[in-house]
């Protein structure tokens, strides 16, 4: 069972608060690995019934892209209907560890930043805002198997905040870096995938011991039903990975 703890972010600088999260402290959210890969009917990318995507399998210890807000215009969509987007590393072959920092994106056009070194706490930030159209940065480092830091930057209004790791709680294999759309399991149950129109990291990279790497000859996952039919259309696209949502959702 993970816990969500909040933090409050100024500028740079982070500690920690006593309120409870969005994704409320006494849910049981289930693990952030994609818990299954298919083969899409309508598609030659691979499925997963959570992630959306791109998964990169190199020698990595940093991930990095931009992403600009979209905006959600509220009663469009469930009143719970999100999605999270967010860079890693490890979690897909590597299934013991997963080291990432995103954004969920809700139905009422808010937007809630967070980091987390699962299977530990899911970390939320406060007082780190963001609005529609802020150009946010997504950056992984990890400094060992077992530390790290989670950087989020807001480019348009030059605020920073980041969760330094000190002792991990699994050891990362650092091998494959995430570029990903997740639709997150809260209570017990799958949040309403958000009709979040189409979403792109921008500016995708990684580095280790393998090199700069790009997304470029990454796995493509889409998201799907139960019957594998596709909920998500994504891409490889001069450098970005950019996912379309399919209607209906």
């Amino acid at each position: 069972m993970k816990y969500a703890t909040i933090l409050t972010a100024l500028a740079a600088s982070v500690s920690a608060a006593p309120s409870v999260s969005e994704r409320d402290a006494d849910a049981a959210l289930v693990p952030d690995f994609p818990r299954a890969y298919y083969h899409s009917k309508d598609s030659s990318n691979s499925g997963s019934d959570n992630w959306a995507g791109v998964v990169r399998t190199a020698n990595v210890s940093f991930a990095h892209a931009t992403m600009i807000m979209p905006l959600i215009v509220p009663g469009r969509n469930a009143p719970t209907a999100a999605v999270s987007a967010w860079v890693g590393i490890d979690g897909s072959q590597c299934g013991r560890a997963l080291l990432q920092t995103g954004v969920d994106i809700l139905a009422n056009g808010k937007f809630s930043p967070w980091a987390e070194w699962y299977p530990d706490d899911l970390i939320e930030f406060q007082g780190f805002d963001i609005s529609a159209g802020d150009k946010i940065g997504f950056t992984v480092i990890a400094h060992s198997p077992t530390s790290g830091t989670c950087i989020l930057d807001n480019y348009t209004t030059n605020k920073q905040v980041k969760r330094e790791f000190t002792q991990g709680p699994t050891r990362l294999c650092l091998m494959e870096a995430d570029w990903i759309l997740e639709e997150y399991d809260e209570n017990g149950r799958k949040v309403p995938l958000l009709d979040f129109g189409m979403l792109a990291f921008h500016n995708v990279m990684a580095d280790g011991h393998s090199g700069h790497v790009t997304a470029a000859g990454g796995e493509i996952i889409d998201l799907v039903t139960e019957d594998r039919r596709s909920k998500t259309k994504c891409e490889i696209l001069k450098g970005d990975v950019e996912c379309t949502a399919i209607l209906p959702i």
